[in-house]
């Protein structure tokens, strides 16, 4: 493949070595690059609606997921969250990253929609280039918008509206690129072949904020008393201990899971060819990378991404805030602190509203609240014993989120789903129901275990 001309669309074709079971797929799988200035490249991948979940291909909304850094891959959403298939274990210390295969993940978000995963900012995961990396809004808002309207023109047959969705650092990224989409729709004709359609936005424990530490403390693990024992904890969920550096490794990312398995089975020269990426990018990968690139100088004071989510409710826009209640960065006070500043008509209404139930099968998986004004509603969402990457944890609570948002359910309404109403038309009843019931109940047995374990240990 010449390094000059990279594939802007094509086939993902699995084999048994990626993928377990090369049994058809329910759905399309595509990949490929597009630029976003003449010599930087967005790597992307595609995986439409399944075929027994949406109506209409044409219509179905896409579902554009951004990880967190920023500068993390999102090919951790597509495999490790809420993408259709999974590579389960591989953030396990003892993954043999040489030896896994992609399998099934029931609860793909693609039962609703099409997903549409993107490596950015620049240099992130598999996307390369020559220019300089982008460490502000403006160059990250713009290279957002440039890798959409293309995409849109490269895949037309798509054209229902598009939900930003991603969690943690995207928190800083996706509220104003969002809001600079909305401009570029309202600077240009209603029928224009160009129109971005955006219709939403969710967001995962969304980095607003960096504070509340000190009460998040004091409300979740309040046996902590010493700094050695906060440093002990695990920031995705401090329900764990803090995972160790992978062997002969060390980081400047911190802790958290062991993502070096993860980041060398994406490097692995097979996988790079399944999915078109051969020897194009890949700088957060192999080695003892993570994943991950380091974007030196970023700006984050360039962003304002609550003032960006005010302007984006004003204009009627729909968003959905989800934590899980056990992640200590970007945690739930924090970012639930941030938004009082909002300037959103709102949000006197949204603070006041009382919480709620949020229920999955009849079973309590959290609280929620929920606002509207006009054709804006602003749903807070905190799950019960999820980590920070709550559908990674709590997969069939992250497929509920989704469907809440997409349909705006009341709490009261909330009671009564059952995901017997999910189309999951090629699952045996019995096995299904254990599975979820494992799904729901450990988060908080395990959750109960672990604060047990944290007592014994003081």
């Amino acid at each position: 493949m010449n390094e000059l001309q990279p594939p802007f669309r094509r086939q993902v074709l699995f084999n048994e070595d990626v993928l377990h079971s090369v049994s058809p797929l329910e759905y399309r799988v595509e990949s490929g690059y597009i630029n976003v200035t003449r010599s930087d490249f967005f790597f992307y991948l595609f995986m439409s609606c399944i075929l027994s979940g949406c109506s209409s291909m044409q219509d179905a909304p896409i579902f554009l997921w951004s990880q967190g850094g920023p500068g993390c891959t999102s090919m951790e959403g597509a495999f490790t969250e809420t993408g259709p298939l999974e590579l389960h274990g591989i953030l396990q210390s003892d993954a043999v990253y040489n030896k896994i295969a992609l399998t099934r993940n029931l609860f793909g978000w693609n039962h609703y929609g099409h997903l549409l995963f993107v490596d950015q900012p620049r240099y992130t995961g598999y996307s390369y280039g020559t220019g300089p990396q982008a460490s502000g809004e403006l160059e990250t808002t713009r290279d957002i918008l440039n890798f959409i309207v293309q995409w849109r023109a490269l895949f037309s047959e798509y054209a229902g509206p598009l939900v930003f969705t991603g969690e943690s650092g995207a928190g800083y990224l996706l509220p104003e690129a969002a809001k600079a989409l909305l401009d570029f729709d309202n600077s240009i004709t209603r029928n224009s072949a160009n129109r971005v359609q955006l219709s939403g936005l969710i967001l995962g424990n969304p980095c607003f904020s960096f504070g509340s530490i000190r009460e998040y403390v004091r409300a979740r693990v309040p046996w902590i008393r010493s700094r050695e024992e906060f440093n002990s904890l695990n920031p995705y969920d401090v329900r764990l201990q803090d995972r160790p550096f992978h062997k002969n490794c060390s980081s400047r990312y911190g802790g958290g899971w062991d993502y070096v398995p993860f980041a060398r089975w994406l490097d692995r020269r097979d996988v790079r060819k399944v999915l078109n990426t051969n020897a194009l990018g890949g700088t957060s990968f192999g080695g003892c990378e993570r994943g991950c690139i380091e974007i030196k100088n970023f700006d984050y004071d360039s962003y304002s991404p609550v003032r960006a989510l005010s302007q984006l409710l004003l204009a009627g826009i729909s968003i959905t805030l989800y934590h899980g209640t056990n992640s200590l960065g970007c945690n739930y006070l924090a970012t639930y602190e941030a938004l009082k500043k909002m300037t959103w008509t709102g949000r006197e209404g949204f603070l006041r509203a009382p919480y709620r139930k949020f229920m999955l099968n009849g079973i309590r998986v959290g609280r929620m609240k929920i606002h509207s004004i006009g054709k804006a509603t602003l749903t807070w969402i905190e799950v019960d014993q999820a980590s920070h990457m709550v559908p990674r944890s709590h997969p069939s609570v992250g497929l509920h989120i989704l469907r809440t948002h997409i349909h705006h359910y009341s709490p009261d309404s909330l009671g009564s789903f059952m995901m017997s109403d999910f189309k999951l038309q090629d699952i045996q009843l019995i096995p299904f129901l254990l599975m979820m019931s494992v799904f729901l109940l450990n988060g908080r047995l395990f959750g109960k275990r672990a604060v047990n374990a944290a007592g014994n240990m003081i």
